[in-house]
C-alpha cells in the first residue's frame, strides 16, 4: 500500500516538470562557489524532495484513504525503515530520470564559462588598448623658454612629449605632457617618474622630477614642477596681485583653495572626510594598473569604495539620481571605460563643494 501512496503523491501533489527540475537546480549550482558546494546542492535537493511526503502533513493519510475507498487508514503503522526503503528506491529512479537534466546543466555551465572567459579576455583587451594621458602642470620659466615632459623607469626614458613653448610664466597650467597605451605602461614596468624640461636662452636646461599621482587609468596628472620666473616690476605686480584678487572673489576662492592641496591640518572635519573619502576612492581606481588583481576583481573594490564614498557625498550635497550601487549609477563605453550614467558630476560636485567651504578672505 505504502508504494502506491508514494507513487501517487510524486505522480500528482509533488510532480515536477524537467524545466522545473532544471530551473532550480541551475539556480543553486550557479550560486554555489565550488564544485564540491554544487554537488551537495544538488544532493540536498534531491534528498529533500523525495523525504517531502513524510513532512507533508496528512498527505499519506489521504491518499491512502483515496486508494482504499473510504476513510480508515492505518499510517502510523509505516516504520522508518519502510520509508527509508521508498526514499532510496525512488532517489535512484529519479537520478536516472534527470539524466538529460543533469547534461543540459553542464552543457550551459560550460557555455557560461566560455562565454565569461570571452567577455573578460574582450574587456582585458579594450583596457590595454587605452592610452593613458599625462598631463603636466608646469610654471615659472620666461617666455618663449620652453617645456617638455618625458616618462622615465630606472634612468632610461621610456615616452616623451611635445615641445611646448611658455607664454605666461606667471600663471600655472597644464600641459598635454603625452599619451602611452596602458599596455605599452605596464610592459615597460609601469613607470612613475616624469621629468620635465625648460629650455631657456642659449640652450640652457633645467630639469625636474616629480612623481605620477594616479586619478584614473586614463587621466594623470603630475602637479607642480615650478621653475624661476623673472621677477615682476612693481607695476606689473599691482596689476598681477589684483587680476588674482577679482579671480579669486569671482570663484568665490575655489581656484585658489583646493582639499588637495592645502594643509591637511587647517581642513575643517567635513573637509577631511571628503578628502579621505576620495582619495580611497581614487586609490581603488589605481587599482586598474595594478598586475596583481584581474578586471574583475578592481570592478568589484571600485564598486565597494564607490559605495563607501557615496555615503559621504549624500550627507553634503545632492545626489539627485545617483544611488551609490555602482553599477546603477555607472555606464561603461564601448572600451570598457567607466562613466557616471548622469549629466551632474557628483564626483566634481563634492570636491566643489569641500573648496568652496574655505573661509572667504
Amino acid at each position: 500500500m505504502l508504494d502506491k501512496i508514494y507513487e501517487k503523491y510524486y505522480a500528482t501533489e509533488a510532480s515536477r516538470t524537467p524545466t522545473e527540475w532544471y530551473n532550480i537546480l541551475y539556480k543553486k549550482v550557479t550560486s554555489a562557489k565550488t564544485q564540491d558546494e554544487m554537488k551537495q546542492a544538488v544532493e540536498n535537493e534531491l534528498n529533500n524532495y523525495v523525504k517531502k511526503i513524510w513532512t507533508d502533513d496528512g498527505a499519506v493519510a489521504a491518499l491512502q484513504a483515496e486508494l482504499q475507498g473510504h476513510g480508515f487508514t492505518y499510517e502510523a503503522g509505516f516504520d522508518d525503515a519502510e520509508k527509508e526503503r521508498l526514499n532510496k528506491v525512488h532517489k535512484s529512479l529519479l537520478i536516472k530520470t534527470l539524466q538529460p537534466v543533469f547534461t543540459a546543466i553542464e552543457k550551459n555551465l560550460r557555455s557560461q564559462v566560455i562565454k565569461d572567459k570571452v567577455i573578460a579576455k574582450n574587456k582585458a583587451e579594450h583596457f590595454l588598448k587605452y592610452r593613458m594621458n599625462i598631463k603636466v602642470s608646469v610654471s615659472g620659466g620666461s617666455p618663449d623658454d620652453t617645456v617638455r615632459a618625458e616618462l622615465w623607469k630606472d634612468n632610461k626614458k621610456i615616452a616623451a612629449g611635445e615641445e611646448y613653448t611658455i607664454e605666461d610664466p606667471y600663471t600655472g597650467h597644464y600641459i598635454d605632457g603625452f599619451s602611452i597605451k596602458v599596455i605599452d605602461y605596464i610592459k615597460y614596468g609601469m613607470p612613475k617618474t616624469i621629468k620635465v624640461t625648460l629650455t631657456g636662452k642659449n640652450d640652457k636646461k633645467i630639469t625636474k622630477s616629480n612623481k605620477i599621482r594616479m586619478y584614473s587609468a586614463s587621466d594623470v596628472h603630475v602637479d607642480n614642477f615650478r621653475f624661476k620666473a623673472p621677477k615682476l616690476s612693481d607695476e606689473d605686480e599691482k596689476i598681477e596681485t589684483k587680476e588674482k584678487e577679482d579671480y579669486s572673489s569671482q570663484n568665490n576662492n575655489s581656484s585658489y583653495h583646493s582639499i588637495y592641496l592645502a594643509d591637511y591640518n587647517s581642513l575643517t572635519a567635513e573637509q577631511k572626510e571628503i578628502l579621505n573619502a576620495d582619495k580611497k576612492f581614487q586609490a581603488s581606481i589605481d587599482k586598474y594598473t595594478d598586475m596583481d588583481y584581474s578586471i574583475e576583481e578592481v570592478d568589484k573594490i571600485v564598486a565597494e569604495a564607490y559605495q563607501e564614498y557615496f555615503k559621504t557625498i549624500k550627507k553634503y550635497i545632492d545626489t539627485g539620481k545617483y544611488t551609490g550601487d555602482f553599477e546603477k549609477d555607472f555606464v561603461a563605453d564601448k572600451y570598457g571605460t567607466w562613466e557616471l550614467k548622469y549629466d551632474y558630476d557628483i564626483l566634481e560636485e563634492i570636491i566643489e563643494y569641500a573648496n568652496n567651504q574655505f573661509p572667504s578672505n
